[in-house]
């Protein structure tokens, strides 16, 4: 709907109201409306300008509003622009603007040069038609009418109050906000009469101070009217002249609910920082590498007082090499490569060094970013983590002792057997010293297999590349059957370091208990997006009894450690192994991959 408003009615409206009415109103009224900066580039224009130029107003925003005007009527905005002061009257001046098709629309432009500091415009340009044939000027009754249609069809209050607090006159909304039934006489109010007892003196003092020409911020009153819509309300005011006298403007909205909704998020967050604050883990929050928070629980670990942390750099009381591991997490939040998780040492108030895991988040609060950090005390896991190091290194060192001196044992047994050969010996004899071998061959193998397990999970898991430990492994056996094949393309499993074992004894299991041997093959496929390496070969294979038992200790021939230990490695990492091959047919080891912990090169 356009609304015709008379020129004198909108320079009215122009003097009581801010942007946001302003606007309000510009768009739906029937006279091309302009604000300009000083430079004279528009920054705004309302909807008229379509039907009487031809242009869109996002056309013009920005442009200069002298590539408009008629060359011979320029000169004008140039005066003003360059030299004209701020003044609160209007001036009047006849000039042509141009329209889309290049024709001129001549119009008279009624302009103001606006004081106030918080405008985002500095003049104001209404364009009219000079036939006037919209609303005549010297109609006083329609202007008067057609300035209450518009201030009745806004959402928020508006009032015009004298010097004593009487309401000389209230909007629609103003009625219903502070519950003024339609048909009751304004004049019969005062403002007092809508407010709680805490705010009236506020609220007079707010009064006096805007129709002596002062300036008034945003101010929050209660009422206790209990026909009012909600119970809080936010005005604001500007001194305006009504009926010859000094009045003030006030305009006002209920903000009930939103006091309230307010209210509840202060609860809220009361109880999660009640919740953070109790906290048995120690919470930091910092922002720009400054602690502006931490909790009893940091205190109580840290032996710091609150004022000794907050206000200090994160990094304060953390040791050298520590520094270093935050610098870097912070250089790398900022390059949008977020370390979730890093190990500080921490330097107590008596001195001591704690050991802590950090965690950190990033949270943005009013347009600003803040890192909540998440702290564990690993002091007591480091210590023990250390100490198990220290157990597992002397044990290695028995170990590694224990198996020289029963190597040596053992050389030297092997070689009394070699010379005993050489005796004459009856049958009995030969056939004791032929188990006798066999026994320290079995020694020997109990040997390696303790060096081997020894090492399993000591070394970080990695990535590996199946086929390529295949070959290595084939190209290690001397007394392979026949030339395996393994033509499964590249494929990478993360796996114990020790996973060359697995296919080493794969093999030699074929080599050792396949029987007549003639064929082994190497495939992989994907089931139910788990990775599945086979190992076949056309032996003797495994009956079914001893599927699962060929996997356990000490099961089977020799030292009855070999699928066992495959089993274990493979573990490491969460993979299995299962045999399923046919009896009579030969072997068919299948080793499943988890998702995840395979992939494609």
């Amino acid at each position: 709907m356009t609304i015709l408003v008379p020129v004198s009615s909108w320079r009215t409206i122009m003097s009581f109201f801010d942007n946001t009415y302003i606007t309000c109103f510009a768009d739906h009224l029937s006279e091309i409306i302009l604000f300009l900066d000083r430079t004279g580039s528009i920054v705004y224009v309302n909807s008229s300008v379509l039907h009487i130029l031809g242009f869109l107003p996002d056309e013009l925003i920005g442009r200069d509003l002298v590539s408009l005007l008629h060359p011979s009527e320029r000169a004008w905005l140039t005066s003003v622009c360059n030299g004209a002061k701020p003044a609160s009257h209007w001036r009047s001046v006849y000039t042509k603007l141009q329209t889309r098709d290049g024709n001129f629309f001549p119009c008279n432009l009624d302009y103001c040069i606006q004081t106030p500091p918080d405008q985002s415009y500095d003049i104001i340009i209404i364009a009219h038609g000079t036939t006037n044939n919209i609303v005549q000027e010297d109609d006083p009754d329609c202007s008067v009418d057609m300035l209450q249609t518009v201030l009745d069809s806004i959402l928020d209050g508006v009032a015009i109050v004298s010097n004593t607090g009487d309401i000389l006159y209230a909007n629609k909304a103003a009625r219903l906000i502070v519950g003024i039934p339609q048909s009751y006489d304004i004049k019969n109010f005062n403002i007092e009469v809508f407010l709680d007892a805490g705010s009236r003196k506020k609220a007079s003092e707010n009064l006096m101070q805007i129709i002596h020409g002062g300036s008034v911020h945003i101010t929050e009153y209660r009422l206790q009217d209990k026909n009012a819509t909600g119970e809080w309300i936010e005005a604001i005011g500007s001194r305006i002249l009504f009926e010859g006298k000094p009045a003030g403007l006030v305009s006002f909205r209920d903000i009930t609910d939103k006091k309230r909704v307010k209210e509840e998020i202060k609860q809220i967050e009361k109880q999660y920082a009640t919740i953070v604050n109790e906290a048995p883990e120690p919470i930091i929050i910092h922002t720009q590498e400054i602690v502006t928070f931490i909790n009893e629980a940091g205190l109580q670990i840290s032996g710091y007082d609150r004022d000794e942390i907050i206000g200090h750099p994160v990094y304060a009381y953390l040791t050298e090499s520590s520094n270093m591991k935050v610098i870097e997490a912070m250089k790398a939040r900022e390059d949008g490569n977020q370390i979730r998780e890093y190990e500080v040492d921490f330097i107590t108030k008596s001195g001591a060094i704690l050991h802590l895991l950090v965690k950190n988040s990033v949270i943005v609060c009013d347009k600003e970013s803040h890192v909540l950090l998440f702290i564990s005390d690993i002091t007591q896991r480091k210590q023990l983590e250390e100490a198990l190091r220290q157990a597992n290194k002397r044990l290695n060192l028995l170990n590694r002792i224990t198996r020289h001196d029963l190597s040596n044992k053992i050389a030297s047994l092997e070689a009394y057997c070699l010379m005993t050969h050489n005796d004459v010996l009856s049958p009995e004899a030969r056939y004791r010293l032929e188990l006798l071998e066999q026994t320290i061959s079995m020694i020997k193998e109990m040997i390696e297999f303790f060096r081997t397990y020894q090492h399993l999970g000591v070394h970080d898991p990695q990535w590996v590349d199946i086929s390529v430990i295949m070959k290595e492994c084939i190209s290690m056996m001397k007394n392979l059957p026949c030339t395996p094949s393994c033509d499964i393309g590249h494929i990478l499993v993360y796996a114990d370091p020790l996973i060359k074992r697995v296919f080493f004894n794969l093999l030699e299991n074929s080599a050792r208990h396949g029987g007549n041997v003639s064929t082994i093959t190497c495939s992989w496929y994907v089931l139910e997006k788990n990775g599945i390496f086979r190992y076949c070969d056309d032996g003797i294979g495994v009956s079914h009894d001893e599927k699962e038992k060929i996997f356990e200790e000490g099961y089977g021939k020799n030292s009855g450690m070999g699928l066992f230990l495959v089993r274990e490695i493979l573990a490491i990492t969460g993979m299995t192994i299962r045999e399923n091959g046919v009896p009579g047919s030969g072997v068919q080891f299948e080793i499943i991959v988890p998702s995840g912990i395979f992939r494609y090169t």
